[in-house]
């Protein structure tokens, strides 16, 4: 959690931020500090109900088909997501209801976190994966996100110094982080609000 709490904290301040995939809410508490309203999002009924029992405003929904209007929200934030759905045309939507930018975590689909799950679905290498984003309308960049152990399972020194290493080598890493900006929607690389500026390996 220390890798994604990390790029959490280098998302720009915003008015409202999409948690797609929310579960039981473990994000909101983190995404909150960047955003006045978060409104977390999730395709299973309990995990729904858990995430609203924690106080979080929560909508049952599937992420290929969101049910809100175009730009309903400045940042969405969608966290081992994008692997559980059938095309990778589920960055149009989440492009269609963000204004400013989408932040994505997906497994390196040859590492062990991808093959281990039988839900991830989504056929897609790093390759293939910067190939279609490079052909969208939207500016994306990929990046590695260490090996994103399960928590306590290393320092958070060595975990910080294994984010610094795989940042810009994505493929040596067993999570991936893909954000994209749109190209109107005011965020300049390198500004003071943008993970460009302060992102998690610099942390």
């Amino acid at each position: 959690m220390l890798e994604r709490r990390l790029t959490i904290e280098g998302l720009p301040r915003c008015g409202r931020l999409l948690d797609l995939g929310c579960g039981d809410g473990a994000y909101v508490p983190y995404l909150r500090e960047r955003a006045s309203e978060v409104v977390g999002l999730d395709v299973s009924p309990e995990r729904v109900g858990r995430a609203r029992g924690k106080g979080v405003e929560v909508v049952l929904a599937d992420a290929s088909s969101l049910p809100f209007r175009d730009g309903s929200f400045d940042v969405v934030w969608a966290s081992e997501v994008v692997e559980h759905t059938p095309s990778l045309r589920v960055f149009g939507e989440l492009e269609r209801v963000a204004r400013r930018m989408v932040a994505v975590t997906v497994p390196n689909p040859r590492g062990p976190y991808y093959q281990w799950d039988s839900t991830h679905i989504l056929s897609y290498s790093v390759s293939s994966l910067k190939a279609f984003l490079g052909g969208r309308a939207w500016r994306y960049e990929v990046h590695g996100l260490g090996l994103c152990l399960p928590h306590r399972a290393l320092p958070d020194a060595l975990r910080r110094l294994l984010l610094r290493l795989t940042w810009g080598h994505p493929g040596l890493a067993l999570n991936l982080l893909v954000t994209g900006k749109s190209k109107g929607g005011g965020l300049r690389r390198g500004s003071p609000d943008t993970p460009a500026a302060r992102h998690p390996a610099a942390a």
